[in-house]
């Protein structure tokens, strides 16, 4: 792959990392200013209660206020962008691998009488796929990326551990399921 392609790929990359971090607010502000927090009630992933996967693929989307989506536009930019750079399929595999994860793990073991939302599940599945990849595909390019990750994102690891007020299984499954996706990839796409 020549330089021009791996740049031409960044670039892409960064775009649709962009368009999605975007309509991350888009849906914020509406849900936010017209619907008044309906959509986060209607979608949120509330522990133990009537079974209903749809939330796990649209809680990711909500977050409880402007600073909780402030706080997850560049880790999920950046963490996003580093996976999507290997390519469309490992993205989109990864992303709904995660948010099936992450939201199983929360609605099976999280906190009860609790309303959890927002994309962090998503940015650790992305940290966990990222570091993972190391050990199923351990070539320079990744070896870097992994070093560049850990350089900027190790406090992430903390997100995992139990906090008064945070989805932390969110977070943990989030983690996991990026390495059971990292694994399934390697193994699928080689």
């Amino acid at each position: 792959m020549s330089i021009q392609q791996v740049f031409s790929n960044i670039v892409q990359s960064a775009v649709t990392m962009g368009i999605i971090v975007i309509v991350l607010w888009i849906i914020h502000i509406i849900d936010t200013w017209i619907l008044r927090g309906g959509l986060k009630q209607r979608f949120g992933i509330r522990p133990r209660t009537g079974f209903n996967p749809l939330p796990f693929l649209i809680a990711p989307l909500l977050h409880a206020d402007f600073g909780h989506l402030i706080g997850n536009s560049i880790p999920l930019f950046v963490l996003g962008a580093l996976v999507l750079v290997q390519g469309q399929t490992a993205f989109w595999f990864t992303t709904l691998f995660v948010m099936i994860v992450a939201g199983l793990g929360t609605w099976l073991l999280g906190q009860p009488n609790s309303l959890h939302v927002g994309a962090s599940g998503v940015i650790l599945g992305y940290f966990g796929f990222i570091l993972a990849s190391v050990f199923f595909t351990p070539d320079i390019a990744t070896i870097v990326v992994a070093t560049i990750v850990v350089v900027l994102y190790i406090g992430l690891i903390w997100q995992i551990l139990p906090k008064k007020g945070v989805s932390f299984t969110g977070h943990l499954f989030g983690f996991l399921g990026g390495i059971l996706a990292a694994w399934v990839s390697f193994l699928l796409l080689g």
